[in-house]
């Protein structure tokens, strides 16, 4: 079965692209998943009105019609009360073949981001996320959530899952609510987010008590697109085999650590 839902090749997280000579890249394996900025996101608070997946879908009007499509096919598979997890998972199965097969032709490591765009919208459709990934121990996911609130927690519905990093994505509206989750689940990482780095290291300091790596792309240690040996210094040229900045540092694909990101990127 082909899925009615479609995969997105994200730069920052692919493993393999090439290079195009009048800029950007031509993604060979798509391994990340999208759903609409705002539409999708119960936990969003003040600080996703700088979201960048907004960004994308303001500027791209191609990303925003298929991040569309792919809520729309879900919320019409889960039925009138959105609970139907089964036709969710399927869904998200087929979706999931169609990417083994580019990762398998391709001879990459196999990992997948779950949401460049959008949020876990509801806890049943994160219970078809968790069957999926259940059926897929060779893959390591990865997302990052602000759906831990007690309006649309989903956090239970994702323990257990050894193949799951899960960062709960923490500013200064949602940090109690974090700290509150973080004490039932100690096992969930940290995503600290702000305007700057200094904003987004002192949220780390007041929530871990100490500082946490600053996302090395977020703050250009590391380029967007980074050679194939994986040395940040390689210069990529055009027309180049590459992979995205996700893939070559690893940091939040094994769940290294907690992590922080900046608007600013400084």
């Amino acid at each position: 079965m082909r899925s009615p839902l479609s995969l997105s090749g994200d730069r920052k997280t692919t493993p393999l692209m090439r290079t195009k000579p009048s800029g950007g890249a031509d993604v060979k394996v798509r391994n990340a998943f999208g759903l609409p900025a705002g539409l999708s996101c119960p936990g969003e608070t003040p600080f996703c009105d700088g979201c960048y997946a907004k960004n994308v879908e303001r500027t791209f009007s191609s990303a925003k019609a298929l991040v569309q499509r792919n809520y729309d096919a879900l919320v019409a598979a889960a039925g009138t009360n959105g609970g139907d997890v089964g036709a969710m998972t399927d869904l998200l199965e087929a979706l999931m073949q169609e990417y083994l097969r580019e990762a398998e032709r391709h001879a990459v490591p196999l990992a997948f981001r779950v949401h460049w765009d959008g949020d876990f919208y509801s806890v049943p459709y994160a219970e078809a996320w968790r069957n999926v990934i259940l059926g897929h121990p060779e893959v390591a996911f990865w997302c990052y959530t602000r759906s831990f609130t007690p309006e649309c927690d989903v956090v239970p519905a994702l323990r257990g899952l050894p193949n799951l990093t899960l960062y709960l994505s923490v500013d200064r509206w949602n940090a109690e609510q974090a700290q509150l989750v973080l004490a039932r689940d100690p096992w969930v990482l940290l995503a600290f987010c702000d305007d700057t780095q200094a904003g987004a290291a002192e949220g780390a300091q007041a929530l871990r008590g100490h500082n946490v790596p600053a996302c090395p792309e977020n703050v250009k240690r590391s380029p967007l697109v980074v050679n194939m040996s994986g040395r940040r210094t390689d210069p990529v040229a055009k027309g180049d085999l590459a992979q995205g900045a996700c893939t070559a540092c690893r940091l939040c694909i094994d769940g290294v650590a907690d992590v922080r990101f900046a608007i600013a990127k400084r």
